[in-house]
């Protein structure tokens, strides 16, 4: 399967991002921080992009990929919680049913 360079970014930053979740996830960053990150990483990907389709510089594949797996590692800090309640809770209703 072919990915372009900021796709493969994205996924090897967000499995870094939630393999390193354990040491930053009691780290003082709150929620509006972390989404406000998100939000200007998204807006440099949509200016790369942009700027690249209108001729005004030229991204590499190693710009797309690093930009990507920033975005990723950051996806992975929204994400993860959210993943790890849902699972949690699962556990606990499997853990109180009778059968």
């Amino acid at each position: 399967m072919a990915v372009c360079s900021r796709c493969s970014g994205i996924y090897v930053g967000f499995l870094l991002g939630a393999l390193l979740f354990p040491l930053y996830k009691h780290a003082a960053t709150t929620a509006p921080v972390v989404l406000r990150l998100f939000a200007v990483l998204i807006s440099l990907t949509v200016m790369d992009i942009a700027g690249n389709y209108l001729g005004l510089w030229h991204n590499t594949r190693w710009s797309r990929a690093i930009l990507g797996a920033l975005i990723g590692i950051v996806a992975a800090r929204i994400l993860v919680p959210g993943f790890m309640a849902i699972f949690s809770r699962e556990e606990s209703d499997h853990g109180t049913q009778t059968g």
